[in-house]
């Protein structure tokens, strides 16, 4: 969780990324656990595409369907499977 620095610029640590072809999209964490950014990588950028908010200690992992579109995976703070939901990417 967190972020790194590498040449003064802040750098987002993924806890979870997928990539469909040439699409990717990565999770990272916020210091609170409060929330999520999910990133998208483009062009050899990474974009922030959108905040996600959940209750402290729910984790996020990205998923890929059967079609190849991105979900996300949720667990609450004891690890316990709360289900899956689709992105709106």
């Amino acid at each position: 969780m967190g972020v790194e620095y590498y040449k003064g610029k802040p750098i987002p640590l993924f806890e979870s990324v997928k990539f469909n072809k040439e699409i990717g999209y990565g999770l990272s964490a916020s210091e609170d656990c409060k929330s999520y950014l999910l990133y998208e990588f483009k062009d050899h950028n990474v974009v922030p595409r959108l905040k996600i908010n959940v209750k402290e200690g729910t984790a996020l992992e990205l998923e890929l369907d059967s079609e190849g579109k991105f979900n996300v995976h949720i667990f609450d703070k004891e690890g316990n499977d709360k289900g899956i939901s689709q992105l709106p990417i």
